[in-house]
């Protein structure tokens, strides 16, 4: 499964840092296959290697793994292209 994570704007956190705790979340079924970063936010391009990871899965583990970073509220998570909000939506 392809799993695209896009930040919107300016961060107060380096790249690697997100991407490490990315990375700690799903250990060596994750693996990252590109990112980036300019002027109107940051990237990450991972490939989740466990294929009895589901998508409701993979989104909680990811929004654990960042919830302490206080990320711009606009980012999301892109799987199989549907987008999701990388804070989930608070119930009413």
């Amino acid at each position: 499964m392809f799993v695209f994570i896009y930040t919107r704007g300016q961060m107060s956190y380096d790249r690697e840092e997100i991407e490490d705790a990315v990375q700690d979340a799903f250990g060596a079924a994750l693996h990252v296959t590109g990112g980036g970063s300019g002027t109107t936010g940051s990237n990450w391009d991972l490939e989740i290697l466990d294929d009895s990871l589901d998508v409701a899965a993979v989104l909680t583990r990811i929004r654990t793994a960042l919830r302490h970073f206080q990320l711009p509220p606009n980012s999301i998570i892109v799987i199989d292209h549907i987008e999701y909000p990388l804070l989930p939506p608070t119930p009413k």
